[in-house]
């Protein structure tokens, strides 16, 4: 009778540590289980502090101009430069005039540094014409195959800070963009005309294009600016902004104050992709790029003032998503293993109590 007793006592010791060991196993899995579920979140916050501060949603803008330098201040935004105008292309970011990095400032500024950009460098090689202000371009070709090409780049927006003249193939591109959801921005121009020179392009693409004039210290229109126009709100848009005496940065980054259209067009740009402009774009959808066709003469938008960079260097605009991913992967291989072995450390102590 003593020795059955004993043999009961002996199978009721032992189920209950099988029992202990084996809820003890379960609370150490189940807080394995728990800790790797931390990891992932920890994991997912670290690829976001690893990804640069929105590089995967940022707006791009496509700078038409003569080339932006990458000054310090641009640096971080300025994603690459592409040279339409010259065969071999020039040296990218070494623009001969500063007009095309005033631009590029104020559209930073105005944006408040939350926009990328791509120069798309239009300027003629050889010396401007005697009645074309620098930057200068006389054949409009260059200038429709940058809006073909920041199309292609997926740009958000064009900037276009070049008095352009009625020109069949820009038109065309213009349309072609506007036709897509781009918005195109355009300088209306400094002749102080009561109307611009590049009405066609703005109606060819409307509503989906802004003609820019240029505003005074005092918010009212610049004696140099060129007007709406009679058609204006109907046939297109007209938007004026400040134009006078901005404040800027030149090609060697030194602080610069200059007028004209051409800066008004890069605040009403900046003011477009925020959402603050009264002009509110149709949604960019994603299409093939219209044919380039060549085009007669067209003429630089004045400034008063006190190379082709391939997609190795464009890339930059998804290094974010590559970022993000390989801190997550380097996160969990370093430390998830390192967690496992932990817990099978307990979890053999466990088994061995």
């Amino acid at each position: 009778m003593f020795k059955f007793l004993g043999s009961r006592s002996q199978i009721f010791y032992t189920r209950r540590s099988v029992a202990h060991t084996a809820f003890r196993e379960s609370i150490i899995w189940r807080a394995s289980l728990v800790k790797f579920t931390a990891m992932l979140v920890f994991i997912t916050a670290m690829g976001a502090v690893c990804t640069p501060a929105g590089a995967a949603d940022r707006p791009l803008v496509a700078v038409i101009d003569g080339g932006v330098a990458r000054t310090a201040e641009l640096q971080d935004v300025l994603v690459g430069e592409y040279d339409l105008a010259s065969d071999p292309p020039r040296p990218a970011f070494q623009p001969k005039f500063d007009h095309g990095t005033y631009v590029a400032t104020v559209l930073h500024r105005a944006a408040k540094g939350a926009v990328d950009i791509v120069s798309l460098r239009i300027d003629s090689p050889t010396n401007c014409p005697d009645n074309l202000n620098p930057p200068c371009q006389p054949d409009g070709a260059p200038i429709a195959a940058a809006i073909d090409k920041a199309v292609a780049l997926g740009a958000d927006a064009i900037n276009i800070s070049l008095s352009l003249k009625s020109d069949p193939a820009i038109e065309q591109a213009v349309r072609a963009a506007a036709g897509k959801g781009v918005p195109v921005i355009m300088a209306a121009g400094n002749n102080g005309a009561d109307r611009p020179a590049n009405l066609a392009m703005a109606m060819a693409g409307y509503p989906n294009t802004i003609l820019v004039g240029a505003l005074d210290a005092f918010g009212e229109p610049w004696a140099k600016s060129n007007k709406p126009g009679p058609r204006s709100g109907v046939d297109y848009n007209f938007a004026w902004r400040p134009g006078v005496d901005i404040d800027t940065a030149d090609a060697s980054g030194a602080p610069a104050h200059a007028s004209g259209t051409s800066l008004a067009t890069p605040m009403e740009t900046a003011s477009v992709l925020v959402g603050s402009s009264p002009f509110k774009p149709a949604k960019k959808v994603q299409a093939a790029a219209a044919p380039v066709a060549d085009a007669p003469a067209v003429g630089g938008d004045e400034v008063t003032t006190a190379s082709a960079v391939g997609a190795d260097e464009f890339g930059a605009l998804d290094i974010g998503f590559l970022l993000h991913a390989l801190c997550g992967f380097s996160l969990a291989v370093a430390l998830y293993p390192l967690a496992l072995a932990v817990d099978r450390a307990r979890l053999r102590a466990a088994r061995a109590a």
